[in-house]
């Protein structure tokens, strides 16, 4: 029996936010912030990413081995 190896890219992602209105006398002020974070993760061989996004700013904190792009095969290839 021949196959090619098995893999898989899985993507799952939470957002998280806060909004309140402080009143001061006449005046209103609506403010809100939120936190929402991504996580992709790709194998064989295991890896992924993380990226978190603080409203203002964001980063990307990846680990593990690289993504390898690879060509699908035909039904009688697998």
């Amino acid at each position: 029996m021949q196959y090619q190896p098995f893999q898989f890219i899985a993507e799952v992602g939470i957002e998280v936010g806060v909004e309140f209105t402080l009143e001061l006398l006449f005046v209103s002020i609506d403010i809100s912030c939120s936190l929402r974070a991504d996580l992709t993760l790709w194998g064989m061989p295991f890896g992924g990413e993380v990226y978190v996004d603080f409203w203002v700013f964001g980063f990307t904190i990846a680990f593990g081995n690289d993504q390898q792009s690879s060509e699908a095969v035909s039904l009688k290839e697998f």
